[in-house]
């Protein structure tokens, strides 16, 4: 009798426990950790990167992914300093991403399988695709999807917003916001399943800033995220003035 209620009570917290491992939502949805990686847009010039490369070091469990922009991801020559930027990136354990831009869908394709294969040059692991729209460019996308992974690299996609729900096989990343940080009070829930990053800008610089921000990623489920006090036009340019506190934070 002992025994059997022994192997009850056993199987019944191994339950509660699998239960509780389940994600809530609907079926695809990716199980986050509580404190999401960093996903930055690192589009400055190589020799402005030690910053985050000294930040990888004091912060060596957190994961990192860093978007590296050549021209927007235009260009038909291989950039030393680049190519060395990059592998001390891959180095460090940060994941290098290769930058390129859609418009909207509108972009011609074959172009941006051009872009693809001069990012394929440098020690890459995977591509960003900028601007993306979810409006009758399915089939555009996937061909680009499968192109990246053709290739062995991840698919990172950038619509700025919620996105529908068939994209998710696309992209093992999707940036679903993309907005100032005054405007999180008015987000609207996300309903992509998918692994999900938010790119916050024009923060103020404080504290409860950056627990807010951090706050409003892990109810949103965002596995990856990145806060930063630049604003337009390019808020991805330079980093925030609070970077050492926001990755100890995160970690």
């Amino acid at each position: 009798m002992v025994k059997f209620i022994i192997g009850f009570l056993v199987s019944f917290i191994t339950f509660l426990f699998l239960s509780g491992c389940r994600g809530g939502g609907s079926s695809g949805t990716v199980e986050v950790s509580v404190k999401p990686s960093l996903l930055i847009p690192l589009y400055s010039e190589p020799e402005n990167w030690g910053t985050l490369i000294a930040q990888k070091r004091a912060n060596f469990s957190l994961k990192m992914v860093a978007i590296v922009n050549q021209a927007n991801g235009d260009f038909t020559q291989i950039a030393t300093n680049y190519e060395d930027g990059i592998d001390v990136l891959a180095q460090n354990n940060i994941e290098p991403v290769g930058y390129v831009y859609s418009s909207y869908g509108k972009r011609d394709i074959q172009t941006i399988k051009e872009n693809i294969d001069m990012w394929c040059n440098y020690s890459i692991e995977g591509v960003f695709i900028d601007e993306v729209d979810d409006n009758g460019t399915f089939a555009y996308y996937k061909e680009l999807s499968d192109y990246i992974r053709s290739k062995g690299l991840k698919v990172i996609m950038n619509p700025g917003s919620d996105i529908d729900g068939k994209f998710v096989a696309l992209a093992d990343i999707m940036v679903v916001v993309e907005n100032y940080y005054s405007k999180l009070p008015t987000q609207k829930s996300i309903s992509y399943s998918g692994a999900k990053a938010a790119l916050i800008h024009a923060s103020p610089s404080s504290d409860e800033v950056i627990d807010e921000a951090l706050a409003f990623a892990k109810k949103h489920r965002c596995a990856y995220v990145y806060v930063t006090d630049d604003k337009m036009p390019n808020p991805w340019d330079a980093y925030p003035s609070y970077f050492d506190r926001l990755l100890i934070r995160m970690r």
